[in-house]
């Protein structure tokens, strides 16, 4: 009996000595990550919160939108999310096995966040500047896409509106 608790005791230190040690490569790995994967991931959830509030203004003017939650849509904001964390995996990669020096001076995890900021921003802009009347949602709609057409379908009937 003594050997069979002695080696039990072996194998379960032996387990806990291989499973923190994973996690610990893990944690070093997406360490340095996590505060980008942190700001993409709030301005994704911006981006879905300012997209609600365009299909409900939308919904106030007349126009034909179900401004609800559905699973649809989650599931694309859970997609995006699920790229944007891929995206930085395959940066952090690239960074750890030094492969940014052939990007330059640019740090390759540095170089994605940018990206995604500016992607996310950007859509961010076109939600609210779509159905504002302000002066700076006119000057910003001169040069942003018309994401009504998103939310609506055709749109060519309601642009006199």
């Amino acid at each position: 009996m003594r050997i069979f608790a002695l080696q039990f005791l072996i194998f379960n230190t032996m387990n806990k000595l291989y499973s923190s040690t994973f996690v610990g490569v893990i944690a070093g790995f997406a360490a340095p990550i996590l505060p980008y994967i942190g700001l993409a991931t709030t301005l994704v959830i911006i981006d879905a919160i300012s997209a609600y509030r365009l299909g409900r203004r939308l919904r106030r003017r007349g126009l034909p939108v179900d401004p609800r939650l559905s699973s649809l849509k989650l599931s694309r904001v859970t997609a995006t999310v699920t790229r944007i964390f891929a995206g930085f995996m395959l940066a952090g990669v690239l960074e750890k096995l030094g492969l940014g020096q052939y990007f330059g001076y640019m740090n390759p995890v540095s170089a994605f966040a940018g990206f995604v900021c500016f992607r996310q921003v950007v859509s961010i802009l076109e939600n609210e500047s779509c159905a504002t009347d302000s002066t700076w949602a006119a000057t910003a709609r001169k040069y942003l896409a018309d994401k009504t057409g998103r939310h609506v379908g055709d749109t060519s009937q309601y642009k006199d509106k």
